[in-house]
């Protein structure tokens, strides 16, 4: 899990540097694009550490962690 972490970090600040970059260069559509590459990133490791918590069973019911998905959607209007 570490080594996920850790990809994830790296997309996250390679992702902040390209929008920075971007922006400061006047391309606010790939500022635009880098930043939404980050939050969709943000919202799949929240995903993540939000499935940590949940219980392995619940009643009669047992997680199937095999099975487990996580996407990310984040979406902006305006």
């Amino acid at each position: 899990m570490l080594v996920t972490t850790l990809a994830h970090a790296q997309d996250f600040k390679k992702n902040i540097t390209t929008a920075q970059t971007s922006y400061n260069s006047g391309k606010l559509q790939d500022a635009h694009f880098a930043l939404l590459q980050m939050m969709q990133d943000l919202d799949i490791t929240i995903g993540k550490e939000v499935l940590k918590l949940f219980p392995a069973s619940m009643d009669s019911l047992q997680a199937v962690a095999k099975e487990e998905t996580v996407s990310g959607s984040s979406q902006f209007t305006g």
